[in-house]
Formats: C-alpha cells, sequence, structure tokens
C-alpha cells in the first residue's frame, strides 16, 4: 500500500448554490485524495460540518440563507482549525478585506481554476501539520 493510501482522505467543504461550477475538479480531486462534499446553503454546511469534521471549507460570498461572511465568521467560532477559503464571482476590493478581517485563509474569484487544487493542498497541509507546520 502506498502512502497517500495509507492516508486518510482530506476532507474539503464546498458551500456554493452553483456547485456545477466546481465540475473541472472532481477528477483531479480525486486523484489526489480529497474528498469533497458541497452543500448549497450556510445551514446544511454547518450541519455537515459538525457530523464530518472538514479540513478544509470553500465558501461563496453569495449563499440563498446567508453571506458567505456570515458563515465564515461561524466557522471561526465552530472550528477555528479549519481553513476557509472564501470565492466570488467577480473580485471586490471590499470583499476581500472583509475576507482577510475575518481570517480567511485565501479570497478566490471565479471561474474556478485547475490550479485552486494546489492552493487547497496547500491549506491542507497546514492544516494537519498544526501551528508553524509542526506536527500535532
Amino acid at each position: 500500500m502506498t502512502t497517500q493510501q495509507n492516508m486518510k482522505a482530506s476532507r474539503v467543504q464546498i458551500v456554493d448554490p452553483q456547485y456545477e461550477d466546481y465540475d473541472c475538479l472532481l477528477g483531479l480531486a480525486t486523484s489526489a485524495g480529497i474528498d469533497l462534499s458541497f452543500t448549497r446553503t450556510g445551514h446544511a454546511a454547518l450541519r455537515t460540518g459538525r457530523l464530518l469534521g472538514i479540513d478544509l471549507w470553500i465558501v461563496s460570498t453569495k449563499l440563498p440563507d446567508m453571506s458567505g461572511f456570515d458563515l465564515l465568521g461561524m466557522l471561526r467560532s465552530a472550528q477555528a482549525d479549519s481553513a476557509v477559503f472564501i470565492v466570488d464571482d467577480t473580485y471586490q476590493f471590499e470583499c476581500e478585506q472583509r475576507a482577510m478581517l475575518l481570517q480567511a485563509a485565501q479570497y478566490l474569484c471565479k471561474p474556478v481554476a485547475k490550479s485552486w487544487l494546489a492552493d487547497w493542498s496547500g491549506a491542507l497541509h497546514l492544516t494537519r501539520a498544526g501551528p508553524l507546520g509542526v506536527p500535532p
């Protein structure tokens, strides 16, 4: 068995009502050992997070039941060790600043790019490593 097969799959939760935007990453994520799951609303994401233990959150700024920034604040309170990336449909300086103030790991803009997977992998490595990159 390879080292990658011995490792538990990383759990990435995408919270976006337009999850078809992420289709280009599905196969790549699976081959990289990333378990993707999707929810369309913030409330569904919070329920899922309690059950699954999410390593990385990808959160749209535009959710039907709350803003992505509200969800980011709730996630920071409940799961401070998980990385959260904020995703916007178009770049807005004010949104980027707000994401950074709320301690988002990154602020990304659509369209979804295959290169995002590298960003996710880096965030997952740091999340697992703990403070200063030292394994827990």
